[in-house]
């Protein structure tokens, strides 16, 4: 009776897996989809596509307020 307990005791545990089924597949899918899009548009108007892009109506203006104040106080020109 011991040499049963003992060895249902010292089985091995299954080993556990450290990432999901899903992930490789959805690496592959990934690829594929990046490989369709090179092959449908191009290298440089996929990027494009990706990166985002700002058009400005007009030039962005900047106004820098001076002041001696020491105390930390914001009250500039007085």
């Amino acid at each position: 009776m011991t040499e049963n307990a003992d060895s249902a005791m010292s089985a091995p545990a299954a080993p556990s897996r450290s990432i999901p089924k899903w992930v490789p597949w959805a690496g592959m899918g990934l690829v594929v989809v990046t490989l369709v899009l090179l092959a449908a548009v191009g290298p440089t108007r996929l990027l494009s596509l990706l990166t985002p892009s700002y058009h400005a109506d007009k030039p962005l203006s900047l106004t820098i307020l001076n002041t001696n104040d020491t105390w930390g106080y914001v009250y500039p020109c007085g």
